[in-house]
C-alpha cells in the first residue's frame, strides 16, 4: 500500500500505516462551532494498492479522533471517538 501526497492534500504521512490531517471550522472543514453530538462528516484518504493483490486478501480501514479543541484551542475532554471500520476482501477469480 502506498500513500501518495498528490492524492491527499492536507494529509501528512507519519510512518508505517499512519497518516493524519487536522480539520478546522475556521477553514470550512467542519461546521461553525464544530461537530455537535450525533453529527458526522466524511473525510477522504486515498491509498494506492499493489497490483496484483493476493487473492482473498482482507484490507481493514479504520480511523479515530485523536484529540479535539474548541475555537480557543482548549482541549475537549468530553468527546466520543467512534471508530469506523470498513473491511474489504479481494475476490478470488
Amino acid at each position: 500500500m502506498l500513500f501518495d501526497n498528490d492524492l491527499n492534500p492536507g494529509w501528512v504521512f507519519i510512518s508505517g500505516n499512519r497518516a493524519r490531517t487536522t480539520l478546522r471550522a475556521s477553514e470550512g472543514e467542519l461546521p461553525a462551532g464544530g461537530l455537535l453530538p450525533g453529527e458526522s462528516i466524511t473525510v477522504i484518504l486515498q491509498l494506492v494498492l499493489n497490483n496484483p493483490l493476493p487473492q482473498g486478501l482482507q484490507i481493514t480501514n479504520w480511523a479515530e479522533i485523536s484529540n479535539a479543541t474548541d475555537d480557543s484551542g482548549n482541549s475537549q475532554t468530553k468527546m466520543s471517538t467512534p471508530v469506523r471500520m470498513v473491511r474489504t476482501t479481494i475476490p478470488t477469480w
